[in-house]
């Protein structure tokens, strides 16, 4: 047989075997599975779009119900006449929002235990704070401070606050105790005494302090007017205050270095506030409450045993608005007789 004869033999064989196949049970049933499995893939496929279309319409819907509840939840909030605000420093930005709310018609009645009230924790909120309060006073608003007058005093309330380690304060409040019932009112002494422990335990920690304090408070925030210029003038004083008092080796630093800081800056304060108008109270004993309130709307905040620092609120209740303008009632008769 040729070459040709072979060739075309064993093509029509494989012709032959290609037409069995095809026309058998088994081909059918293999053509059937694919097919079958195509329809199902394409069916698959098309199911699985619908379901990540669904979901993502599902996804959606449940975040605009979630910011519908959101916003529910926050116009409750809002519609409660007192609200908690958070722990010093974070009221003190509810505070400002208060003030930049002032109409020239408000009465503004502040309680603090320091006029520099911030100037550490929040700088920022400290000079928008001043800027605020003055150019109300000089717009005709009426401002009230009530403040604890360190003149005179030793402020160890604030010093076992922030420069006493808490383990000392038992033993230091014992010994004060101790003191007042002698009637010894001069607590300089054990002040110092606490003051010096407390420095050599933490060092790093007393160290951070002392450099956050020396931070400058002018060019924070700048105001292009004749008051934001005053201001700065101020804050140049008061920079210069802490640097006289603070800026030396830091193990030289002492409690009356940081009294005397106290001082010097509530100087500069009450000068300016006197110049502008602004009514100041001084009082001689420590406030156990800070509040700012303005034609009945108030920020307060109160110490808590639960908490190294205080507890701010919200309020629109008239009872602390009747609460608050009594008390300035009261200390007002009490420090004119």
């Amino acid at each position: 047989m040729s070459n040709k004869e072979e060739a075309k033999s064993h093509s029509t064989k494989w012709a032959r075997l290609v037409s069995w196949v095809r026309h058998s049970v088994l081909y059918k049933i293999f053509q059937f599975i694919v097919s079958s499995a195509a329809v199902s893939l394409l069916i698959t496929i098309i199911i699985f779009v619908v379901e990540q279309r669904e979901d993502a319409y599902r996804t959606e819907s449940m975040i605009n119900n979630l910011e519908d509840i959101s916003n529910n939840l926050l116009d409750v909030q809002n519609s409660v006449s007192t609200r908690y605000l958070g722990i010093f420093p974070d009221y003190l930005l509810e505070v400002n929002a208060l003030l930049d709310e002032m109409t020239p018609r408000d009465s503004v009645v502040i309680f603090e235990d320091v006029l520099y009230y911030g100037i550490l924790s929040r700088p920022e909120n400290f000079i928008r704070m001043n800027h605020m309060l003055l150019s109300h006073a000089d717009n005709g608003g009426k401002v009230t401070i009530a403040y604890y007058d360190i003149e005179g005093r030793t402020f160890h309330r604030m010093i076992r606050e922030q420069r006493i380690n808490p383990c000392f304060w038992g033993d230091m409040d014992a010994e004060l105790d101790s003191m007042r019932r002698k009637r010894k009112f001069d607590d300089s002494e054990v002040c110092e005494k606490y003051f010096n422990k407390s420095r050599e335990k933490n060092f790093e920690s007393f160290s951070r302090n002392v450099d956050r304090y020396l931070s400058r408070l002018q060019g924070r925030i700048s105001y292009d007017d004749d008051l934001g210029r005053e201001l700065e003038q101020i804050y140049v004083k008061m920079d210069s205050v802490k640097t006289y008092y603070l800026g030396k080796p830091k193990r030289q630093i002492a409690f009356a270095d940081y009294e005397d800081m106290y001082k010097g800056m509530s100087r500069l304060l009450i000068e300016k506030y006197l110049a502008h108008g602004i009514e100041l109270i001084p009082l001689d004993e420590y406030l156990t409450m800070t509040c700012w309130l303005v034609s009945g709307r108030a920020v307060l905040a109160f110490p808590s045993k639960y908490a190294t620092d205080e507890i701010g609120f919200y309020s629109k209740d008239p009872a602390f608005s009747k609460y608050i303008s009594t008390m300035l009632n009261g200390v007002r008769g009490y420090y004119r007789d």
